[in-house]
């Protein structure tokens, strides 16, 4: 049945989007795009987890001079956000491909793991997106990421912890003060059951720390200890 079922819809390479082929598959990806993918390199920012040019830095410019506003306490990315993964991203997001997630879950479990797995933490939480979002996608893309991820570690996921209660606009055209402004109530804890001291937020992309900013404010004030993030990608502007 399987067999059949891979006939009639064959597992697609993230990257490319043409049918996996019977050899040369690395990590899900056709080995020719698992090329393609620009990892970020140890060479990170200390607080948002950017890949920095300059080895003997410690923070990315945005970090140096706006890091101590940041309410998490540090994150790491799996890829640089470059034209391959903004078009696989838009894929994921808006047009039904939550495979993807899957896919990269598993991946960055096994490159980010080991940090994620040393910081204690233990719970993911996605962030949520709106119900009238949720109900035109399908599918909240950063649960699907959450859930492989933690399954490949044994960490749970409480996509219920916190809730969207305000359906704010599109941010990848505001500006860095409008997308603070943007999220300005935006969030609120939406399960109280659990006690959770380290946790780790997920996503799909993170530009200029607004939406990582705002959930993690909420998750400190409501008592956990620290905060980290993972993104499949990271790039972009100032917070």
């Amino acid at each position: 049945m399987s067999q059949i079922l891979n006939l009639l819809y064959p597992t697609r390479c993230p990257v490319c989007d043409r049918p996996l082929p019977l050899v040369g598959v690395r990590e899900g990806f056709c080995e020719t795009c698992y090329g393609k993918l620009h990892f970020v390199t140890k060479n990170r920012c200390m607080i948002c987890g950017r890949g920095l040019a300059d080895r003997g830095a410690e923070y990315c410019p945005d970090c140096a001079k706006y890091g101590k506003h940041y309410a998490y306490d540090r994150g790491l990315a799996l890829c640089d956000y470059d034209e391959v993964m903004r078009n696989l991203i838009y894929r994921f997001k808006y047009e039904g491909r939550r495979e993807y997630g899957e896919v990269f879950g598993r991946l960055m479990a096994k490159r980010l793991g080991k940090a994620v797995l040393r910081a204690g933490a233990d719970g993911i939480i996605p962030v949520p997106v709106h119900p009238k979002r949720l109900h035109r996608r399908g599918y909240n893309q950063a649960k699907v990421l959450a859930k492989s991820f933690g399954d490949a570690l044994d960490i749970p996921v409480y996509d219920r912890f916190v809730e969207r209660c305000e359906n704010t606009i599109p941010m990848k055209n505001l500006s860095p003060a409008e997308r603070q402004k943007n999220l300005e109530n935006a969030f609120k804890i939406g399960q109280n059951d659990v006690k959770l001291n380290v946790t780790i937020i997920m996503d799909d992309i993170y530009t200029t720390g607004a939406t990582m900013n705002a959930m993690a404010g909420l998750l400190k004030a409501h008592g956990i200890k620290r905060v980290y993030f993972l993104t499949m990608a990271i790039g972009g502007e100032v917070f």
